[in-house]
């Protein structure tokens, strides 16, 4: 769905660009960040027999998570997001909110942006000599690398993984027929 395909009510003129949403973007960085402390504390769990301090960290990470950040970015989206955006959300049931969030609390508010094309770019997903993009030793990067990681890193579940995990429709059969062309060519 386009940007320009939303639904905005006529008897309510869409609220002017505030910026990005800057509650949004600190829960769910906070969130990605006790993640990563949550799955490296996993891991020495599984690879030392002496595991009782770890064991005691991944309990009270895993309430932190639960109890504290998740209503964190819940209450945030409820507040920041416009009313049509919240609209949007519901009609998609099957995407991850999470992760949504995620990629709204980097991109900001999407009327920022003059179409899909440029943003496509801020995120990371545009084309650079016919190849995708990427950063470059010295040079700084014309788009978002957080959004894009969020957006793309099987490691983390990106809305990529998950769109072909949950196999969403439309993505997945657009996917799957890019694919059978591309093994074609």
């Amino acid at each position: 769905m386009d940007i320009e395909e939303m639904d905005v009510p006529e008897n309510e003129a869409p609220e002017p660009y505030k910026g990005p949403y800057p509650r949004l973007r600190r829960a769910t960085r906070t969130y990605q960040h006790l993640e990563i402390l949550l799955r490296s504390a996993k891991q020495r769990i599984t690879k030392d027999q002496d595991y009782g301090q770890d064991a005691v960290v991944v309990e009270w990470l895993t309430d932190l998570i639960e109890k504290v950040i998740k209503p964190q970015i819940r209450q945030a989206a409820k507040e920041e997001l416009p009313p049509f955006i919240q609209a949007q959300l519901n009609a998609v049931y099957k995407l991850p909110r999470l992760l949504v969030y995620r990629v709204l609390g980097e991109a900001g508010d999407l009327r920022r942006f003059r179409g899909p094309r440029s943003l496509r770019h801020y995120l990371g997903l545009h084309p650079h000599n016919g190849k995708a993009s990427r950063k470059m030793k010295g040079q700084q990067a014309d788009w978002n690398p957080k959004a894009k990681a969020v957006l793309l890193s099987p490691e983390k579940n990106g809305l990529g993984t998950q769109l072909l995990m949950l196999r969403t429709e439309p993505f997945v059969t657009a996917y799957y027929a890019k694919r059978a062309y591309l093994e074609v060519r």
